[in-house]
């Protein structure tokens, strides 16, 4: 019969404990408590959250008319476990593209990115007394009513049934005056994917229940069928 020597027994042996760690800690994350399907849903909101062994994770809100998808990884840590968007999305925006002299054309035009008209956008202008209207933008553009808002100051454009940080637009910064139409781009980017990064949720029991910064949605464990 072979005899090892001492030094290949301890090799043997850290192989040996080194394969029962990695092991060990496969174990630990197939066990981890944050796998699952979890349910946020509420009254007419579905919303879905699936965490994934592999430490990815799917998203998904659907509400009205509105559908919203996430996917990346996650992370965990105690009790908590944080999100990452991977890949990350690109932001929906509102560009302005330029300022041109239009005497009696609208104060705004809104286009796609192909350069087509926009047919249906909103409007929230903000007036020098404060007040703020809420307008209708079609395909040959808008102005607010100059008997309600004769000085505008700043303007915000929001595209219905999409959902986005939609920023305000100072005119006078922007070189608008009375006579100029101002003109803003659609960008879709990845229109309908919400960004994860950063979020974080608490899990106590079978309740997933995001942190305030996060939205504070609770979601609860689904059972998977019998």
């Amino acid at each position: 019969m072979a005899i090892l020597s001492p030094v290949l027994m301890l090799a043997a042996c850290a192989a040996s404990s080194t394969a029962l760690e990695s092991a060990q800690a496969v174990q630990a994350e197939a066990a981890s408590p944050f796998v699952g399907s979890w349910d946020g849903s509420s009254f007419e909101t579905a919303m879905f959250l699936r965490l994934n062994e592999d430490r990815t994770f799917e998203w998904a809100l659907t509400v009205g008319g509105l559908d919203m998808t996430a996917q990346g990884n996650w992370r965990a840590e105690g009790d908590t476990v944080t999100f990452a968007s991977d890949p990350v999305p690109v932001p929906t925006t509102i560009a302005l593209i330029g300022v041109n002299d239009n005497p009696g054309g609208p104060m705004l035009r809104v286009f796609h990115e192909n350069g087509d008209p926009v047919e249906h956008s909103s409007t929230l202008t903000k007036c020098a007394d404060g007040q703020t209207f809420l307008g209708r933008v079609g395909p040959e553009g808008s102005s607010p009513n100059p008997e309600q808002c004769p000085d505008p100051v700043s303007v915000r454009v929001l595209i219905p049934g999409v959902e986005a940080d939609w920023p305000v637009f100072d005119l006078a910064e922007n070189g608008w005056q009375p006579g100029k139409t101002i003109r803003f781009e659609f960008q879709p980017g990845d229109c309908g994917v919400m960004d994860f990064t950063g979020m974080a949720a608490r899990l106590e029991g079978d309740v997933l229940t995001f942190t305030e910064e996060s939205g504070g949605d609770t979601y609860r464990r689904m059972k998977p069928p019998e």
